[in-house]
């Protein structure tokens, strides 16, 4: 999936979904590029807006069950939902790359 455009030579740069997208390289030119500041402080937030999505969905749609089938339930539900929320926001702008500083 195409989500982030190189600056440099225009090239596709594709965001793997479970391998974390917090820093990327260019297939074509080599540019590192990673998450800016203020990206990587709204990504933190992630994993706590999933669990709690999946926590609240479990106390909906799994009334009655054992707790071993809702703790499964929201892992599961929370990973996915994780990885998708961070391919979104890439894609709908709110996470931003800068070129990576050698340092």
């Amino acid at each position: 999936m195409k989500i982030y455009t190189c600056p440099h030579c225009k090239t596709a740069i594709r965001l793997k979904l479970f391998f974390g997208n917090a820093h990327l390289k260019c297939p074509n030119c080599g540019c590192e590029y990673q998450m800016t500041m203020q990206s990587t402080k709204l990504r933190m937030l992630e994993p706590f807006v999933a669990v709690g999505i999946a926590v609240s969905t479990s106390l909906l749609f799994l009334k009655g069950k054992t707790i071993d089938i809702k703790t499964l339930y929201i892992l599961g539900v929370s990973f996915l939902l994780a990885s998708f929320m961070d391919m979104l926001l890439v894609h709908i702008g709110l996470l931003k790359y800068e070129k990576k500083v050698d340092g």
